[in-house]
């Protein structure tokens, strides 16, 4: 997973073909905003399924 301010184009497919990540958030300005995308991320590994689980 990446949560990241360098968000452009050519990171984020980096990230995902070279890097084999599972997600990639960017980071927000302000506290209600952060807040919000640390629930959405807790809420996406809550509900993720591993082949390890």
């Amino acid at each position: 997973m990446f949560y990241s301010t360098a968000a452009t184009q050519n990171t984020i497919e980096e990230a995902y073909t070279t890097l084999s990540i599972q997600g990639f958030f960017r980071k927000e300005d302000g506290y209600h905003k952060t807040k919000s995308m640390i629930n959405t991320i807790l809420e996406y590994w809550k509900s993720c399924v591993h082949p390890s689980t």
